[in-house]
């Protein structure tokens, strides 16, 4: 139970750092 609350503890980082990087790449594609 533990473990399977860590990996959906994870997974929810993962999908902020890609919302992260999703906007930086916009930002970059914006200015060139």
């Amino acid at each position: 139970m533990k473990n399977h609350h860590r990996k959906h503890y994870f997974e929810l980082e993962l999908g902020e750092m890609g919302v992260n990087i999703g906007q930086q790449l916009k930002g970059t594609h914006g200015i060139s």
